[in-house]
């Protein structure tokens, strides 16, 4: 179980899903897989919410080329409307810092 566990917090998946998964590419047995899911559920410290706000997310790495676009006319505001995507969540993603000043409402 633990380590289900390390792979859940490596991939952002639950651990209930990973044995589904070996289950479903039949690395495990139908018997492993019932006493694996009632382990699981004797466990529960391995059967808590597991928030995705812990989970990295993956980085894609074509996006590092998408200056490469400009050349071709296509714009940084074309990139973030085809992906569906706010400019600024486009530029989080490319890792460029705002270094603009954050404005604030002061009463």
């Amino acid at each position: 179980m633990a380590a289900l566990a390390e792979l859940s917090s490596t991939w952002g998946v639950s651990v209930e899903s990973l044995i589904y998964r070996m289950g479903e590419l039949q690395l495990i047995s139908d018997v492993s897989i019932r006493r694996a899911h009632q382990r699981l559920a004797a466990m529960a410290e391995f059967r808590r919410d597991e928030p995705l706000s812990a989970y990295p997310g993956e980085v894609p790495t074509l996006l590092q080329e998408a200056p490469l676009a400009a050349q071709t006319g296509f714009t940084r505001a074309d990139l973030a409307d085809e992906l569906c995507w706010t400019p600024s969540h486009l530029a989080e993603v490319l890792g460029e810092v705002d270094s603009r000043p954050k404005l604030s409402l002061v009463r």
